[in-house]
């Protein structure tokens, strides 16, 4: 074995047996009671079908507050072996990740989403259970994950079984880089089980396989590591609806085929800067579309 390689090892062990010591315990950003949800079927009272008159696109813009911020270069250790290879990355790659802001104010990779009252399901037709991508991969092509935060349409709920069952949507994690990273994850909701992989370079994709809170209107929010790399992480959030989409580089978002019509819909919204995720308040969801705009404060 490669010398980097045992140094990557050895740094990695004390990280390995906490994170096995801390594994279930929930995210401080995972939303709260809201997000916690049991296994199998859904317990309590009958649940009402939520159906709209028809259906709209929710379209609208996350900005920031005073402007874009100087996004700081990534400060890796010089001891680190792997550096010159890690500052072959993009520069994207290779600055800092959280605050990731257009020169127009627009904040990427906040996640908008919208839920349903308590007591209801979104009602699906035989489409929308359908996921627009077979499958969600997360790379590590240098010493970053890309992308940095992504939305699983991970289930949804069945009226006839009374159960969430699976969408058919996957997350892959992969490792293209020629070095040796590990991904060690850990999710919010008691459904899901975290793990710590050592993905060998360029190693094939693997499953993550990821459930939702478990009930509708619950989420799992499951953060990803690299204790070889500690500067490495990333975010994905999986739903029990397909209602929910994160923003790209402008700052814009679009949710399509949402329940139009009814004024009971609450935006929420996220940001890795967030203790937890934040409501824009019920909104009324016009069939040929709504605008709904966000204003960040760092």
């Amino acid at each position: 074995m490669k010398r980097s390689h045992l140094w990557g090892l050895a740094s990695m062990l004390p990280a390995v047996a906490l994170f096995v010591a801390g594994c279930g315990k929930s995210d401080p950003t995972s939303g709260g009671d809201d997000n916690k949800g049991g296994g199998g079927q859904i317990k309590g009272g009958e649940l009402k079908a939520y159906k709209g008159e028809g259906s709209g696109a929710l379209k609208g813009k996350v900005t920031l507050a005073g402007g874009k911020p100087q996004r700081k270069p990534l400060d890796i250790p010089s001891n680190n072996p792997d550096k010159d290879y890690c500052l072959k990355g993009s520069p994207d790659e290779i600055s800092e990740q959280t605050w990731k802001v257009s020169d127009a104010g627009g904040v990427e990779n906040v996640v908008v989403w919208v839920k349903e009252p308590e007591g209801t399901y979104f009602d699906l037709s035989d489409s929308q259970k359908k996921p627009e991508r077979e499958t969600i991969k997360i790379d590590q092509p240098f010493c970053a994950f890309v992308p940095h935060v992504e939305v699983l349409f991970a289930d949804y709920y069945d009226p006839k079984t009374k159960k969430m069952v699976p969408s058919g949507q996957k997350l892959q994690v992969a490792n293209s880089a020629e070095k040796t990273h590990n991904t060690n994850w850990n999710p919010s909701s008691p459904l899901n089980r975290g793990d710590n992989k050592l993905l060998n370079p360029k190693t094939p994709p693997m499953d993550v396989p990821l459930k939702s809170g478990g009930k509708p209107g619950s989420y799992d929010h499951t953060t990803f590591k690299c204790q070889i790399h500690p500067w490495m992480n990333a975010h994905v959030l999986a739903f029990g609806h397909p209602f929910a989409a994160k923003t790209d580089k402008d700052g814009s978002f679009e949710i399509k085929n949402v329940p139009a019509g009814a004024q009971d819909l609450e935006v929420m919204y996220w940001h890795e800067s967030m203790d937890k995720p934040q409501s824009l308040g019920k909104v009324k969801v016009e069939t040929g579309g709504t605008t709904k705009n966000i204003e960040l404060k760092k």
